[in-house]
């Protein structure tokens, strides 16, 4: 059996959000032998990084990470 190939996974910006039909979907991918690679655009990788500075300077802000602003 030969192998079944890479896939670029492309995931929004939105990290906090999940969603558990894409997951199972890469799941299942996964299963049938595909591999699979996250890319992160420059943008997100700059957020994650300024994020987490601001979160060592004033860890009082790190709480308000995880509420969702638009519900």
């Amino acid at each position: 059996m030969g192998t079944a190939g890479t896939i670029i996974v492309v995931g929004r910006t939105n990290t906090v959000r999940q969603s558990d039909a894409i997951r199972a979907l890469l799941l299942r991918l996964e299963a049938c032998g595909f591999t699979l690679v996250w890319f992160q655009s420059h943008y997100t990788l700059s957020y994650a990084r300024v994020t987490a500075r601001i979160e060592r300077k004033f860890p009082a802000l790190s709480c308000l990470r995880d509420r969702r602003r638009f519900s």
